[in-house]
């Protein structure tokens, strides 16, 4: 029999470190102070073990030597994305981290890791980027190029139906990138508006396709993430 939530009574997965229903941390990961911690070896901001909260990483908390959570820009059932700071290159990025509640799922783990290594060797300009990955013993994510714009979703609800030429313009470089990733094997799975983000530029409107984390890998594996962005939410 599973074990149960002390706050809530949610029965708890299997090395589950916090509840996936309320947060609280179990008694695997809780402190001496109540309070789960996060240890990392020379960062988050300094070798010694760290208390965060169950779920989020607040603003200010300097994640390795490099960046800097401002906020929270969207979170799912599997993850939670942040706008932070790359100090090394002076830029905005956008990072996903694997919910804290999952991350005594070795099979959750890895797969959230491969959809990482995935992303780092392909890109293409309508493609939101990924930079880099960070894995640490108590964090686990990914840092994303950081899209400045609305979903399609949120842009159509706006401004009604699209003019023609719009649409032309964005799902000809939709499907540009698309087809580039069907080339190298890899399949979305998750197409929609809510997973196109847009720039709008003077000379029109840049679609960034984003959330290959439900992509399937055509030589056998298969990712299961739950859909996320790198702008707005997940």
């Amino acid at each position: 029999m599973a074990d149960l939530c002390r706050a809530c009574d949610e029965a708890l997965p299997a090395s589950a470190r916090f509840c996936p229903r309320c947060g609280r941390p179990t008694s695997a990961t809780t402190a001496g102070n109540g309070l789960p911690s996060i240890a990392v070896s020379g960062t988050l901001t300094d070798p010694r073990p760290r208390t965060l909260p169950p779920r989020l990483i607040p603003a200010g908390t300097q994640v390795t030597d490099r960046y800097i959570i401002d906020g929270v820009l969207g979170e799912g059932g599997m993850g939670v994305v942040y706008r932070a700071t790359d100090l090394a290159r002076d830029r905005t990025v956008a990072i996903k981290a694997l919910h804290a509640s999952l991350m005594g799922d070795d099979g959750v783990r890895r797969r959230f890791k491969r959809e990482a290594q995935l992303m780092l060797g392909w890109n293409h300009r309508f493609v939101a980027r990924v930079h880099d990955l960070i894995e640490l013993e108590d964090l686990l994510a990914f840092v994303m190029e950081y899209v400045d714009g609305p979903t399609l979703e949120d842009y159509t609800q706006r401004w009604g139906k699209l003019p023609y030429d719009d649409i032309r313009q964005i799902f000809t470089k939709v499907l540009e990138a698309i087809q580039e990733a069907h080339a190298v094997g890899i399949v979305h799975r998750d197409l929609k508006p809510h997973n196109i983000l847009l720039q709008l530029a003077d000379h029109g409107v840049v679609p960034k396709v984003v959330d290959f984390g439900v992509a399937k890998v055509l030589e056998g594996t298969t990712y299961t993430m739950s859909d996320s962005t790198c702008s707005g939410g997940m």
